[in-house]
């Protein structure tokens, strides 16, 4: 086991131990914290394989704009020490089911595919990958636009979310 093994299993630790105590705490806002050092966990993921541009946007598109915005809607809910609702039973076998078929889906590509990594050459430059998001004959302009959409949904639940808190206070 080399450094860059550890550094994956401890990468990935903090996200599984972030992720479960999002999911886990009974405060709003505590789960909105943890989730935010979940989505941190994910970008180091980016910085540590080279995508330098890929984790910075995850970071500030995550990290800045998402979580900030539900933060924001916490607070201004008022609803900051509230606990959330207990999950029902029958929530939680689908909850385990669903983890369990995500566990089954990620051990089949693991153990199936014969693409070694470590071969693997990309060109991470901002330019390259500033390219190939912009280029209509590629895929991935969709998710960029896609993005774009998340980020006005959020914000409008979050005017949602307050409007309804206000009028339920007036």
């Amino acid at each position: 086991m080399n450094i860059t093994d550890i550094f994956f299993y401890l990468i990935s630790l903090f996200i599984l131990i972030t992720a479960v105590l999002a999911i886990h705490t009974k405060s709003l806002f505590r789960a909105a914290v943890w989730l935010l050092f979940c989505l941190i966990g994910v970008s180091a993921f980016y910085f540590w394989i080279d995508f330098n541009f890929i984790a910075a946007i995850q970071i500030v598109i995550y990290v800045g704009g998402i979580i900030v915005i539900i933060i924001f809607s916490i607070f201004l809910t008022g609803d900051i020490g509230r606990n959330m609702q207990q999950i029902s039973n029958l929530k939680k076998i689908g909850i385990g089911a669903s983890i369990v078929l995500c566990l089954a889906i990620i051990a089949h590509f693991l153990f199936h595919q014969n693409i070694p990594i470590s071969n693997l050459k990309m060109d991470t430059s901002m330019q390259n990958i500033g390219f190939l998001l912009m280029d209509y004959n590629l895929p991935y302009l969709l998710p960029f636009e896609l993005l774009s959409i998340l980020l006005l949904a959020v914000v409008i639940a979050c005017i949602i979310i307050v409007s309804k808190h206000k009028n339920q206070n007036q």
